[in-house]
């Protein structure tokens, strides 16, 4: 892509001119049940922070932002809000998709942040499909919220990043530890989800933080014991969970303690 300079993680916009032009560059291999995120460190917003970070499918249109075609979905640094691929009651007068926030307040990026991307998969019990269920997005390692996805999402969904500011960089990590925020967002559906012990169980066996807070300053167990989700709280204290760990919010900037 002659908009998007490659040079080993590090991506960079190649245009001098602002917003004219969309630069995308898409990964070759589609996030999987074993490596379900990713995270994009903003190394230069560049003029306006013009980055965004998603998932689509591999016949995206490489001029256009994650969010801003079908079927895609993704996090811009700019404004901290996500976008979906376009659904007619969603439209703006732009053409585009209505920016949506996640916790109800945007997350913008600056540089040093980090911006993650991952896919709850169905991928428990004998009828699991291994389709994409819902998306999940962090900062700095802080659970920000999911999306549900429908039916046109179902294929491949392959890490996508867009850039229309000049001077924008990024670093891009494909093997970033997702366990703590799995965790976080599994802890978001524990009261629906009839595998919810079975991937508390797989996340913290593979090095999750029991302790991990979302942006309202939730744990796990603060979670759980909403939800009367007795064996899963035994689990998080067995485990460590601090029972006397009180809610408040976790900072979003470059907090380096919840991976």
């Amino acid at each position: 892509m002659d908009r998007v300079e490659v040079s080993g993680d590090n991506l960079k916009y190649t245009i001098n001119e602002e917003g004219l032009e969309v630069g995308v560059i898409q990964a070759t291999k589609a996030l999987t049940p074993e490596k379900p995120y990713f995270e994009v460190t903003v190394v230069d917003g560049g003029t306006q922070s013009w980055i965004g970070v998603g998932l689509a499918d591999m016949n995206y249109p490489l001029d256009k932002q994650p969010g801003w075609d079908q079927a895609s979905i993704g996090y811009h640094a700019d404004d901290g809000m996500m976008y979906r691929s376009p659904i007619p009651d969603e439209m703006s007068k732009s053409g585009r998709p209505q920016p949506m926030s996640l916790t109800g307040q945007p997350h913008p990026a600056a540089k040093g942040d980090k911006m993650g991307v991952g896919v709850e998969f169905d991928k428990m019990g004998k009828d699991a499909s291994m389709n994409p269920r819902r998306v999940f997005f962090t900062k700095n390692g802080v659970y920000l919220g999911s999306v549900l996805v429908e039916r046109q999402y179902h294929g491949a969904l392959y890490p996508t990043i867009g850039f229309n500011s000049p001077g924008a960089t990024v670093s891009v990590n494909f093997d970033a530890q997702s366990a703590s925020v799995e965790l976080a967002h599994a802890a978001q559906f524990f009261g629906t989800n009839n595998y919810a012990l079975d991937i508390a169980e797989e996340e913290i066996k593979k090095g999750a933080n029991v302790n991990v807070q979302d942006t309202a300053g939730r744990t796990p167990l603060h979670m759980a014991s909403a939800y009367g989700a007795s064996p899963i709280a035994t689990l998080l204290l067995e485990k460590g969970a601090d029972p006397d760990l009180q809610v408040s919010q976790p900072s979003l900037r470059r907090c380096e303690n919840h991976v």
